[in-house]
């Protein structure tokens, strides 16, 4: 079986990085060949991605569609196609109707919820919007994966071979952090600068522990735009500028991390893995109640849920206090990725729904 996988972005972008590379040595081994074509190369992902121009959103979309559509003379070589997201986002799927059409065993994969209006200022893209592009792009796939439940009840919408596959961790790659040792607690975030506003709902909170505990707030980002914490901690904040070859071990760095989310339709679609990277590290997890955050963490077990400040608070100094609770709870977040949130756990259910899409008719 062969099988062509078109994802949004280089391995540099996380959602293609972790839905579609880190399973590919899994699949090699099972006799499945694999090729991968990102919708823009490296060198203009990293110069246009973050840009807040709309210059450079318009050349970055105007590039991933000439690209698409270069592609799709290699559809028919493949026995499968698997579309990790949409081709070009906001726009009407006219490059996925084409590989439709060269071949329709489709594979359609989505773990954001993209079907929702995008959470941006940019006037371009609520004009070049298309509020049914997903709906489209759902029916005219064979099988449709998704990473949480959430996503799946509006997978059913439109279409009846759905199957959730979680972003998984790699626990070959992500390791148990050591124990502890420094008297100085790190909290610590890590995302996506446009998720920055996240960290925000924390501000007082973590202004409140700043004034009681020597603690540290470290940050993994592109930038520190919009994070108002940097200001509140000044010497006591720390930024790494995330980077690929050390993602792992700045993220053993934290003693707690924080996952703090807005409950909107988006937060509801997010599949968890920030919470899944500080646990695969045993690093142990203070996050927001809100959508498939419920389902991997168990309160007070593998990690903490808090819905208030006061919880929060509650939460987070109790985790400070106690190095043997945060070493406990730390490990009970690593063994639950192990069993459920695995790469090895959630590569041979990406297997079968390649295998039946190959040999559906």
């Amino acid at each position: 079986m062969r099988v062509l996988f078109l994802t949004q972005t280089p391995i540099q972008g996380g959602a293609s990085r972790y839905r579609v590379h880190q399973y590919l040595s899994y699949l090699e081994s099972k006799g499945v060949g694999c090729t991968v074509l990102p919708a823009i190369t490296e060198p203009y992902f990293l110069k246009w991605f973050t840009s807040p121009r709309t210059v450079d959103k318009i050349c970055y979309f105007s590039m991933m569609l000439a690209r698409r559509l270069a592609h799709a003379r290699f559809a028919r070589k493949f026995d499968v196609v698997f579309l990790q997201r949409d081709i070009v986002p906001h726009i009407y799927p006219v490059a996925e109707k084409i590989f439709r059409t060269l071949n329709p065993k489709i594979v359609f994969d989505f773990d954001d919820a993209i079907f929702a209006s995008p959470k941006t200022a940019n006037p371009l893209f609520r004009i070049i919007n298309d509020e049914n592009r997903i709906p489209r792009i759902i029916r005219m796939s064979r099988h449709v994966v998704v990473g949480n439940s959430f996503l799946k009840e509006y997978a059913l919408k439109y279409a009846d071979n759905v199957t959730v596959i979680p972003t998984p961790i790699d626990t070959v790659k992500y390791r148990v952090r050591s124990e502890a040792s420094a008297k100085t607690v790190v909290l610590g975030w890590s995302g996506s600068s446009s998720t920055n506003f996240y960290l925000n709902k924390l501000n007082g909170v973590l202004s409140r522990l700043n004034e009681k505990y020597d603690i540290l707030l470290k940050v993994i980002s592109s930038n520190t735009d919009k994070i108002m914490a940097k200001e509140t901690f000044g010497s006591k904040f720390v930024f790494k500028k995330f980077d690929l070859n050390t993602e792992v071990d700045d993220l053993q760095d934290f003693d707690i991390g924080l996952m703090p989310l807005e409950d909107d339709i988006w937060s509801r679609g997010k599949c968890s893995f920030k919470a899944l990277q500080y646990m695969g590290v045993g690093v142990p997890a203070v996050i927001s109640p809100v959508g498939m955050n419920t389902e991997v963490v168990e309160d007070g077990v593998n990690g903490f849920l808090a819905g208030s400040d006061e919880e929060w608070y509650t939460k987070i100094y109790k985790l400070i206090e106690d190095t043997q609770l945060r070493r406990r709870i730390g490990l009970a977040g690593r063994k639950t990725v192990e069993e459920k949130y695995s790469v090895e756990a959630n590569a041979p259910k990406l297997l079968k729904v390649l295998e039946d899409v190959y040999n559906s008719t």
